[in-house]
């Protein structure tokens, strides 16, 4: 699931943490524009920067799909 960070009534972080309440191993993507995201948010959450380009999605939705413990080896983000 992809979803953007700024969203009327619920935040991307605040949706992503009732997903994975109900589904645990569905694999998420914060999509933003902002530089800085609450102190709350996962480290290992994969973050997409917008505006991206379609390499970078593809990037994105690979480390998704990786297990979180091994998302920390994988760097992705960096412009």
């Amino acid at each position: 699931m992809i979803t953007d960070q700024a969203m009327p009534r619920m935040t991307g972080i605040e949706l992503i943490a009732a997903i994975k309440a109900e589904r645990p191993g569905l694999a998420t993507i914060l999509a933003t524009g902002y530089a800085e995201l609450p102190p709350e948010t996962d480290p290992s959450q994969p973050k997409l920067a917008k505006p991206f380009r379609q390499d970078e999605l593809v990037q994105a939705v690979e480390l998704a799909m990786t297990e979180p413990t091994e998302r920390r080896i994988l760097k992705f983000g960096a412009r």
